[in-house]
Parts: structure tokens; C-alpha cells; sequence
């Protein structure tokens, strides 16, 4: 299942666009006048740590198929939100569309894609834009478009003169985008996240001072932004810094760096020039992959370390960071892979593959009786989604 996880990171390839426009004389801060904390990856390295002294409480949600559509499958969770009773499932490798369901696990609706005012091309991201309603970076015609979380109806096109690779909503009112390494550097003098009015629709006259490597324009980032109460966490895919930014005062107020020591990725950026460099290095380096969640006190990094998964949590209260090479499920007997989602409750999210699935139960390795019925009950490859866990305390 690990070996399932390294591939897929490894197919994380941004399309390369055009950008056309001239410079911005937006306002910018100094990157390095940011406070940094730097965290030694080998002092906070732990060997292991048992699932139950993480969350004392497990719920298997099965993302369920009303009818026999195959337009209500999809193939991997790139990314999970959870607003009230819905929970969103973006797919963005496999099928590119957006899934909605109830809190059990029942099917709503799917956002209609295609070419009308009211469809929508190619999902980049995605984020809520409130209680009611979803924002859809939409690459493929230049937008952020908003649809109902009740029936899926549409509500509104903004329109985008660049590509971006991120959305996260700042207030009812703007969000963060997410520059592509082409258009930071050639409007935005390098910077990668610009703030959008959602009002005006605009970009304002302000940055964020993000820099990316230029390697990591041969990657795409899976969950860039996790919310929290009052910040949001931002880093990238083959990287090792999170940024942390203020909601109210709309700024950078701390990074966090990870020190990964003479195999940190970042290291070896001048000697990447191709995906076939990165390939071979991603195995021989160490990296934040992108993937990430968040629980009531953490966010949570899955972290590549020379070609073994590990887990990083940050502290949302003290920034302070501990990780584990393992995690011991001891909870429900199945391996963890990566926490995923973003949610403004208590809990946290990870998900089950298909194949592993199948794959566990046809060699009778799964001996949680919950599971067992789940997956007894016609649940096969061809007919099924990824099982959502949920995790409380």
C-alpha cells in the first residue's frame, strides 16, 4: 500500500500554461523578515506511536452509489472537506470531479462537467466558500466558479486572467490563490500566493512572499492549504517549509522549517531539471509530499524520508512538532497511510483504498467485524469507492 502511495506522488505532473500579462508593482514583504522556527526532523523523530493514543474513537464511512452509475465512482481522494452534514470528495488525478454526500456516506451530487457557463472544464482545487456553497478553481476555463452544497446549483463565475494551482478562503469575502511557478515569476515577481476578491473579482494589489524552486514546477501540489481556527497552514509537494498565515491581518506570521539534514530535498534543487531527476532523487531524499490533514489540536504531514513514509504533526497551539516513522493501528488493524482533509470540527480523516482493499480481504487479513461487513457486501474494484475513516477522541 506504501509502494501504491510512492507511485502516485511520483505522478504529480503540472501541465505547463502560458502566462501572458506584464509585471505587477504589487506590495511585498521580505520573505526573511519572517520569524522561523527550525525543527531538527532527527530531535523530534519518534520510533512509533499506537493509533489510540493519537484518537480513542474510529467511524468507517462507506461513500455509497445510489444507483448503478458508474458517474458516482471515482478512483483516489485527492482532497476531502467536510462543512456541516456534506462531505466533498475531490478526485483530481483519476476522474477530475468533485463528489458530494451526506454525513453517512449517501450520494448528493456531482458538479456537471463540460464546456456551458454553467459547467465546468478542468477542477484544479477546490474550497468552501461558506456554510452553503463551494468555490471550484476551474484551469481549464480561467474561473472560480460556486455552486449550492444542497442540490449542486450553480451561483456564480468569476473570472481569472492567469492560472493557479490553489484556492483557500480567507472570508466570506476573498480568497488565496495559488500561483503556478510561471505566473509568480512573470506578474508577481516570484511571489506564490496572491489574495482574490471575491466581491470585485480581482486580484488585489498585494502578495504573499512565497518563493517556489524552480524544480517545483514539474510538480503539482495535493492539499497546499489546512485551515484552522484562526490560520491558515500552507506548504507544497517535495518541499520543507509550512507557512503559516494570520486570517485576520492577512499576512505571513510564522514558518516552520524541517530539517532533514544531508538528505533534505531541497539540497540537491540546482541538479533538478527534469521529472527524471526528481524521480531519482525522491527516493534518495527527504520531503514534505503534499499530502496533509488536520485534527482538533494538529495539522498532519505525510513526510517522505529517503523512500519511507513517516508522519509529522504541528501543533496549532505552540507550532511545536513531534513525528513517527510508524504508526500502530491498533484501532482497527489496517495501515495508515495519510491523514487528508480539512474540517473545522474534532476530528480527522484518512481514507482506505480499493485495491488494498481487495487485495487485504481476498489474503484474510482483515479481522475488524465492521470492516469484514463492509467489504463482504459486493464490494469489489470495479464497483466501489475508497472507505472514508473518521477519528475522534
Amino acid at each position: 500500500m506504501r509502494t501504491f502511495i510512492k507511485i502516485y506522488l511520483l505522478s504529480l505532473t503540472l501541465e505547463v500554461f502560458v502566462a501572458s500579462g506584464c509585471n505587477s508593482d504589487s506590495k511585498k514583504n521580505k520573505e526573511n523578515n519572517i520569524p522561523n522556527i527550525n525543527q531538527n526532523y532527527f530531535k523530534i523523530l519518534k520510533e512509533s506511536v499506537k493509533l489510540s493514543e493519537l484518537f480513542s474513537k474510529y467511524e468507517f464511512i462507506t461513500l455509497k452509489k445510489n444507483r448503478e452509475d458508474k458517474i458516482e465512482l471515482f478512483g483516489e481522494i485527492s482532497k476531502l472537506l467536510i462543512s456541516k452534514d456534506r462531505i466533498i470528495v475531490f478526485d483530481k488525478e483519476i476522474t477530475n470531479r468533485l463528489f458530494v454526500y451526506n454525513n453517512s456516506g449517501g450520494f448528493i451530487f456531482t458538479i456537471k462537467m463540460g464546456e456551458g457557463p454553467h459547467e465546468v472544464r478542468k477542477i484544479e482545487d477546490i474550497c468552501l466558500g461558506g456554510e452553503d456553497n463551494i468555490l471550484v478553481l476551474d484551469n481549464g476555463s480561467k474561473s472560480i466558479k460556486s455552486f449550492s452544497l444542497n442540490d449542486g446549483s450553480f451561483i456564480r463565475s468569476r473570472i481569472l486572467y492567469d492560472f493557479h494551482d490553489g484556492i483557500e478562503l480567507i472570508d466570506n469575502e476573498k480568497v488565496i490563490l495559488k500561483n503556478t511557478g510561471i505566473t509568480a515569476r512573470s506578474k508577481y515577481d516570484g511571489n506564490g500566493l496572491v489574495y482574490y476578491s471575491l466581491n470585485n473579482s480581482h486580484i488585489e494589489d498585494k502578495t504573499l512572499p512565497i518563493k517556489f524552486k524552480r524544480y517545483q514546477d514539474l510538480v503539482g501540489g495535493k492539499n497546499p492549504f489546512i485551515q484552522s481556527d484562526t490560520s491558515i497552514y500552507f506548504s507544497t509537494s517535495y518541499n520543507n517549509e509550512i507557512y503559516i498565515i494570520n486570517k485576520e491581518k492577512e499576512t505571513l506570521s510564522k514558518k516552520i522549517t524541517i530539517d532533514f539534514g544531508e538528505d533534505d530535498i531541497t539540497r540537491f534543487a540546482a541538479n533538478i531539471e527534469s521529472n527524471q531527476d526528481l524521480s531519482k532523487l525522491s527516493v534518495k531524499s527527504s520531503y514534505l509530499t503534499g499530502f496533509s490533514g488536520n485534527s482538533k489540536d494538529n495539522v498532519i504531514y505525510l513526510v517522505s524520508k529517503t523512500g519511507e513514509l513517516q508522519y509529522l504533526f504541528v501543533n496549532k497551539k505552540t507550532n511545536n512538532s513531534i513525528a513517527y516513522k510508524n504508526i500502530e493501528n491498533d484501532l482497527f488493524g489496517v495501515p495508515i497511510i495519510t491523514f487528508i482533509g480539512s474540517s473545522s470540527g474534532d476530528a480527522a480523516y484518512t481514507f482506505l483504498p480499493v485495491e488494498t482493499m481487495v487485495n487485504m480481504m481476498s489474503r484474510n487479513l482483515i479481522k475488524n467485524p465492521i470492516l469484514r461487513k463492509i467489504l463482504d457486501n459486493d464490494y469489489n474494484i470495479m464497483n466501489s469507492n475508497p472507505i472514508l475513516v473518521k477519528l475522534t477522541n
